[in-house]
């Protein structure tokens, strides 16, 4: 009976095995995985926004907190729950995420070329809201793209799990490389870097949504 166990324990071993090697030969997940990669690393960039303001931009701590508050938790509780009724209206997820990069992107480049000065804060606020924006809606549905991979449906968690965590390596990575640029440009030019840097992410992202758009198209989803 023991015997018998372990053969059966090696079998289920080699299905999980050969389920998750499938899962990995599939394109679309890891296009998916680089969407949430990406997306998660402009979020994770973000949060130097609250820094430039008051170390760059002038701003103070009071404001800079009010800051903080509105992109962590009113645009979290407002556009999350927005880009799934967006995606639901208009049928595509993809789109959607598609859409959000590209707001990201804009907004992106817009914070990189605005001026460095307290003048320029209201601008800088209002794009700082567009960016969050995009960011928030988009983390509320790219898990749910996970329907367009052709993953069946025994190993639809392992799909999951296995992109969490491609998707979330970001938190390994991004912390130390945005601190790294910091020490290595002063003052502005370290935030800059930073911001280039969440483009960089941002472009990468949008060229992979494009790619799955295209993916989904050609098997007419």
């Amino acid at each position: 009976e023991g015997q018998r166990k372990n053969e059966e324990n090696g079998e289920q071993k080699k299905l999980v095995l050969a389920d998750i090697a499938d899962i990995l030969r599939k394109p679309a997940v890891w296009l998916i995985s680089l969407i949430i990669v990406c997306c998660y690393s402009v979020y994770l960039g973000s949060t130097y926004l609250t820094p430039y303001f008051t170390n760059v931009i002038g701003a103070t701590a009071s404001f800079a907190a009010l800051l903080s508050i509105m992109r962590s938790y009113v645009l979290q509780f407002v556009c999350a729950p927005a880009g799934g009724a967006l995606a639901d209206r208009i049928g595509s997820i993809t789109k959607v995420i598609n859409a959000c990069y590209l707001v990201m992107v804009a907004a992106l480049v817009l914070i990189i070329l605005l001026p460095t000065t307290k003048g320029a804060m209201v601008p800088l606020v209002a794009v700082l809201i567009i960016l969050c924006a995009g960011i928030f809606a988009m983390r509320g549905i790219y898990f749910a793209t996970i329907d367009k991979a052709d993953i069946p449906m025994h190993v639809t968690g392992m799909a999951v799990g296995i992109v969490s965590i491609i998707g979330f390596t970001p938190d390994v990575f991004m912390s130390a490389l945005c601190g790294k640029l910091l020490d290595s440009f002063e003052g502005a030019a370290g935030y800059r870097a930073i911001f280039i840097l969440m483009l960089a992410f941002a472009l990468a992202g949008l060229i992979s949504a494009l790619l799955l758009l295209k993916m989904n198209k050609k098997k007419g989803k």
